[in-house]
C-alpha cells in the first residue's frame, strides 16, 4: 500500500513538473513574441512619424552640388523640431563670418536694451572701418530703430555703439570686452562649439593680428534656428527691404537699404523669412538665409567663403528645391 502511494505521488509529481516546464517555456516564448511584436510596432510607428514629418526625399541620380563657397549647408527643420541635413560641405570648418556676427550682436543688445532706450553715436562709435557715412557724434536714436539699421544695412557704427555706449570714452576697450564676453558666453550656451567672437562688428582685425570672428556653417545654422524659435523679431527685421531712419527728434538721417539682394530676386524658390549678409577681405562673402519650406517648417541655408554669395545661395536653394521630393503627402 505504501509502495503504491509512493509511486502515485511520484507520478503526479512528474506530471506537475512537466506542466510547470511547459508553462515556463510558453511564458518565455510568449515574451519573445511580445518583444518581436513590440519592435515591429515601434518600427511601424517610427516610419509613420517620418511620413508625418513630411521629410523631403532625395531624388535619384542627382549631381553633386558645386559652389564657389568654401563651406555650405542646408538643413530642413520640420514643425515638430526634427531636422534633416539636405546638403553640406565642410560643415565644421572654421571660417571668418564677417557681419553675420551681428546676429549675435543683436541677441546680446536685446538683452541689454529696451526698445525705447536712447542710444547715442559717440566719437568711439565712429572709430571703426567701413563707415556708412550717415552718422555723426551726438546722433541719438531709439534702440529699435538703431537695431534695424544694424541688421538691415549692417552699419558698423551702430554695432560699435551697442557694444560701447556712453559713457564709454577712454575705457572703450573694457566696455567692448564685456560685450564680446557676453557674445561668447551666449555662443557657449547655445552649443556653438566652433565659434568665437572678438568684436561686435565682424570686421577683419588690425594688421598682424590673428584674432577674428569665426564660426562654421553648422554653428551658424544652430544660431539661426535659435533666433527663429526664441527671437523671431530679429529675422523679421532682416526681411525689411528699406526704411527711413529718423533720430529721436524726428530728424531724417538717411534711407536704410537692405544688403541682401535675394529679397528682390524673383527666381528664389522659397519665401525668405530671415537672413544676414557678411563680407570682408579675409572672410570673402557670406550669407545665411532662412526660408519657408514647402511642407511646413523652414530651411536654413548658409554659405561661407564665397566668391559670389548671392549666386551661390541661389544655386543652393534651387538645388534643394529641385533635388528633393517636396510632394507633402499629408498636407
Amino acid at each position: 500500500m505504501n509502495s503504491f502511494r509512493y509511486k502515485s505521488l511520484l507520478t503526479w509529481g512528474l506530471i506537475l513538473l512537466s506542466i510547470e516546464i511547459v508553462l515556463i517555456f510558453s511564458y518565455f516564448n510568449f515574451s519573445d513574441k511580445k518583444i518581436e511584436v513590440r519592435d515591429q510596432l515601434a518600427q511601424i510607428f517610427t516610419t509613420k512619424a517620418s511620413e508625418q514629418n513630411n521629410f523631403p526625399v532625395l531624388k535619384q541620380n542627382i549631381n553633386e552640388l558645386a559652389l564657389s563657397a568654401e563651406s555650405f549647408i542646408s538643413v530642413y527643420v520640420a514643425n515638430d523640431g526634427l531636422e534633416k541635413k539636405l546638403v553640406e560641405k565642410n560643415k565644421d570648418k572654421q571660417l571668418p563670418i564677417a557681419s553675420i556676427s551681428k546676429l549675435m550682436t543683436a541677441l546680446i543688445a536685446l538683452e541689454k536694451y529696451k526698445l525705447d532706450d536712447v542710444v547715442t553715436i559717440t566719437e568711439n562709435s565712429l572709430k571703426v572701418d567701413s563707415l556708412s557715412g550717415i552718422y555723426k557724434a551726438g546722433d541719438r536714436f531709439f534702440f529699435y530703430n538703431a537695431l534695424r539699421a544694424m541688421l538691415i544695412a549692417s552699419h558698423n557704427e551702430i554695432a560699435n555703439t551697442f557694444a560701447c555706449p556712453e559713457p564709454c570714452r577712454g575705457a572703450e576697450k573694457i566696455g567692448i570686452t564685456l560685450f564680446v564676453d557676453s557674445m561668447n558666453k551666449k555662443a557657449s550656451e547655445l552649443g556653438l562649439l566652433n565659434t568665437e567672437f572678438v568684436n561686435a562688428t565682424g570686421l577683419d582685425p588690425a594688421v598682424n593680428s590673428e584674432q577674428i570672428n569665426y564660426s562654421t556653417v553648422y554653428d551658424i545654422y544652430k544660431l539661426a534656428r535659435y533666433i527663429t524659435e526664441d527671437r523671431p523679431d530679429i529675422f523679421y527685421i532682416t526681411t525689411q527691404k528699406e526704411f527711413d531712419l529718423f533720430d529721436i527728434d524726428k530728424k531724417f538721417v538717411g534711407m536704410i537699404k537692405n544688403t541682401n539682394r535675394l529679397l528682390i530676386d524673383q527666381d528664389i524658390p522659397f519665401r525668405i523669412v530671415g537672413g544676414k549678409t557678411g563680407e570682408t577681405d579675409l572672410a570673402k562673402q557670406n550669407l545665411i538665409i532662412v526660408a519657408e519650406a514647402p511642407c511646413g517648417g523652414n530651411t536654413f541655408s548658409v554659405v561661407l567663403g564665397s566668391q559670389n554669395r548671392f549666386e551661390d545661395m541661389n544655386k543652393l536653394l534651387q538645388y534643394i528645391n529641385n533635388s528633393y521630393d517636396w510632394s507633402c503627402p499629408n498636407l
